[in-house]
């Protein structure tokens, strides 16, 4: 089912304003969230990772682990979209911000909503949605809270100093505890637990039957990277060291990592490994991953500490876990504890390929003292994982955090609750979305979600109930809508839309590629079908638009649609030359590799008008090894097609298509900006004779002789990485598209051949559309109209 009918069959009668409300406590669960930051999808060993994490591994063996569940790829919108039910961009204070604070004036939190039906609320983490006091947490319904910073509502905090962090309690109920000041006697996600525990004991200390909502958002293993060294590097009995096992490197990790994933069912061999992922190495420069093995011997030690130490602190965070469970289980409290345990964003691959030190990304490996002080509580050393290792962490999927593809938003979810979830130890494939738990606590608890709330309106709930998961029941259908920085995606059912904004360093997927996704059979989005099913591509945008214009995200980040008749749309060839022949001198002596439905009579002698046609190889325009040569020596030259395409087949048909295989561009270093290879339409017969393109002047650019004409449109690819528009002589856009070679294709939808009729091109490299009109952010086209008929 949709999420707009899922939703409409709540909605009526089912609101109220929390003022009026009158709920019975004594039988809803407790409600326990837990948020982990910068953890990849693969990381806990319960989902194949290396970490060692018997408490949450428990915890799965007793609940439901989710395949399929997503969040929205970024640290505070994952943290105001599971707080309020809510798309990020309805509650955002600035949509489309990258680190948005919550606004008070349009929602409700899991904390309000629950302390209103009766729920005592605690919070010990991390809370990244604001800081003013109508944001802090316990502005937002908190009654005790142990956060970061100087007034616990920050985004991080030192994880070795106890100073940095701030306990508020409802009149100072929960007191504040000491600790050491030597380096190990305080670390930030063993303090969550300490606290974790003693806001059990205030509870089970006020001897009623109220239920209890504890939002647990650890901010490990976000960076710093940093844990005790003796985690580590600690060998268990029949085991390797942290250390060991990342010594082996990413590329025999990850493969291990999958191989135990298969093994464990958290994928099938449905799930491809995917290729290594480029990774950010700095600004919008990106980099392959290198194998392990071409690395140095000091970067490999640098390597494989960081992400020692990174699952040392995914060790640490299971233990805190496991403290919690345990003190709910002695307090009588677990059987009814609903525990739900998720990440708010996939791997980070910030800080370059080989991670960050001492503030520098890509920081040179560290050495000596450096390297064996690494992340420990005396060396301020700013340690992040990188992007190698990311990709590890984020198995079997492509890319990372704030990025809309699976590598980004994908995230193990675990739900555990002895009294209420049916066949514990499972798996589920329903596809979820971390809006989807306000909707889950509101059906379980019997809430009433408000319309009206602090005097405000709040909107209505976007998720699905997990309820029927819990159940055991049949699984469903959905769509999901996603935005961050420009990234998008959408999941209805098994289909799958998405864009990234960067190209990769093969030139095989370009910056706002719009890539579809059969995720049934390609769950880890290797295959991109766009082209093979337009009409789908085609209503996923649209649905998307509505999508994004209903949440609010910014109008900029709006999809435009392809075109349907474009490249390959008309379905035949008018005119094919492969200049697969014998070496010729005259290109078009012979009609081997010709064909196409004007051929013949196009055929010898009557194709090509050839500027320069010499009388020997390899000088001028020729056909040499295969392929089509032109000017070698000083120069430029143009080979023009005889046609006259004006079939009423084009007619019916809406338009033409024009594609050039560009082999290479060869020329000296001096001369590159004036040497490309394109084509033109648009130009009478004797500007073609004449070799006009751009220049309205006969030979080549720049020349001031032999003034012809001007195609009304030609389009060129330059060795300098270029593609160029030009109309009527007048460049119009540069794009660059970092390659001088691959295929060049213009498509031009038309309605007549006289003076004046209309013509649309749209413009494709290597298969990708490129934006030809950037001052319009509602068209990728350009039009033009004819000069003569």
């Amino acid at each position: 089912m949709k999420i707009n009918k899922g939703f409409s069959t709540r909605v009526a009668g089912c609101f109220a304003t929390l003022a009026a409300l009158s709920f019975a406590t004594g039988n809803q669960p407790n409600v326990v969230v837990i948020l982990v930051d910068d953890m990849g999808y693969s990381d806990f060993g319960c989902y194949g990772g290396e970490a060692r994490t018997p408490n949450i591994d428990a915890l799965a063996a007793g609940g439901v682990r989710f395949r399929d569940f997503h969040n929205t790829s970024r640290c505070s919108p994952t943290r105001a979209a599971l707080l309020t039910g809510n798309y990020t961009h309805q509650v955002a204070v600035v949509p489309g911000d990258s680190l948005p604070n919550l606004r008070e004036d349009n929602n409700v939190t899991l904390a309000e909503l629950l302390k209103e039906q009766g729920y005592r609320t605690y919070m010990a983490g991390k809370w990244h949605l604001g800081s003013t006091t109508a944001r802090v947490p316990w502005a937002r319904g908190f009654q005790h809270v142990f956060g970061f910073g100087t007034n616990g509502s920050g985004a991080g905090a030192d994880y070795w100093d106890s100073t940095d962090n701030k306990l508020t309690s409802t009149s100072n109920e929960v007191p504040v505890r000491i600790y050491g000041t030597n380096a190990y006697e305080f670390y930030q996600t063993d303090a969550l637990a300490d606290y974790c525990l003693d806001f059990i004991d205030h509870h089970v200390a006020k001897g009623d039957a109220a239920p209890f909502f504890l939002y647990l958002p650890f901010n490990a293993p976000h960076f710093d990277i940093c844990a005790p060294a003796a985690v580590a590097e600690y060998t268990p009995p029949g085991g390797q060291s942290y250390l060991t096992i990342y010594s082996q490197g990413w590329d025999a990790v990850r493969q291990a990592r999958y191989n135990r994933m298969l093994s464990l069912g958290v994928i099938d061999g449905t799930f491809a490994l995917s290729p290594t992922s480029d990774t950010p190495y700095n600004g919008g420069e990106y980099w392959p991953i290198p194998a392990w093995s071409s690395l140095a011997a000091d970067r490999k030690a640098d390597l494989a500490r960081r992400m020692a130490l990174y699952t040392a602190m995914i060790d640490k965070i299971d233990g805190a876990v496991g403290r919690v469970v345990e003190h709910l289980r002695a307090a009588g409290r677990l059987d009814n504890t609903l525990i739900f345990l998720l990440s708010d964003n996939g791997g980070n691959a910030e800080g370059g390929l080989y991670g960050r030190a001492f503030g520098v990304n890509n920081h040179a490996p560290l050495t000596g003292a450096d390297l064996v002080n690494m992340g420990q509580p005396f060396l301020e050393d700013n340690i992040f994982l990188g992007g190698g290792w990311a990709n590890v962490a984020n198995t079997p999927f492509r890319y990372f955090k704030r990025y809309s593809h699976e590598g980004g938003t994908r995230t193990p979810l675990i739900a555990h609750w002895p009294a209420g979830i049916a066949n514990p130890g499972r798996w589920s494939d329903q596809p979820g979305h971390l809006i989807d738990i306000m909707r889950t606590v509101v059906d379980l608890t019997g809430a009433s979600f408000p319309t009206q709330y602090n005097g405000h309106a709040v909107l209505p709930m976007e998720g699905e109930s997990l309820v029927p998961i819990f159940n055991d029941a049949a699984e469903f259908d959905r769509q999901i809508g996603f935005e961050h920085e420009s990234t998008r995606a959408w999941r209805d059912g098994r289909w799958k839309l998405v864009t990234k904004t960067f190209t990769t360093t093969d030139w095989s997927s370009f910056a706002d590629t719009l890539e579809l996704y059969d995720l049934e059979t390609d769950p880890t989005e290797l295959n991109n079908i766009a082209l093979d099913h337009p009409e789908r591509l085609v209503a996923m945008i649209n649905e998307w638009n509505g999508w994004a214009q209903r949440v609010g995200v910014p109008s900029s980040r709006l999809l435009s649609l392809p075109k349907l008749s474009g490249p390959g749309a008309l379905g035949v060839d008018l005119l094919l030359d492969t200049f697969d022949r014998n070496d010729l001198a005259d290109i078009d002596a012979s009609t081997n590799g010709m064909s196409g439905t004007l051929f013949p009579p196009m055929g010898a002698g009557a194709v090509h008008y050839e500027g320069f046609e010499g009388t020997k190889l390899p000088d001028n325009i020729h056909v040499f090894g295969g392929a089509l040569r032109m000017a070698v020596g000083a120069g430029m030259s143009e080979s023009g097609i005889m046609h006259n395409f004006t079939d009423q087949a084009i007619l019916d048909a809406g338009g033409f298509v024009v594609e050039m295989d560009v082999v290479t561009i060869d020329s000296t270093a001096t001369q590159t900006p004036d040497r490309y290879a394109g084509f033109g339409v648009g130009l009478t017969q004797a500007e073609a004779a004449a070799g006009s393109d751009i220049s309205g002047t006969k030979s080549f650019r720049g020349s001031a002789a032999n003034p012809i004409g001007k195609a009304d449109f030609f389009v060129d690819l330059d060795m300098d990485g270029n593609v160029k528009v030009w109309i009527k002589g007048i460049l119009r856009e540069t794009l660059p598209v970092g390659a001088a070679s691959g295929r060049l294709t213009a498509s031009f939808s038309l309605g007549g051949f006289s003076a004046g009729a209309t013509v649309e091109a749209s413009v494709f490299f290597n298969g990708r559309q490129l934006d030809i009109n950037t001052a319009n952010a509602n068209s990728r086209t350009r039009a033009f109209t004819w000069d003569a008929t």
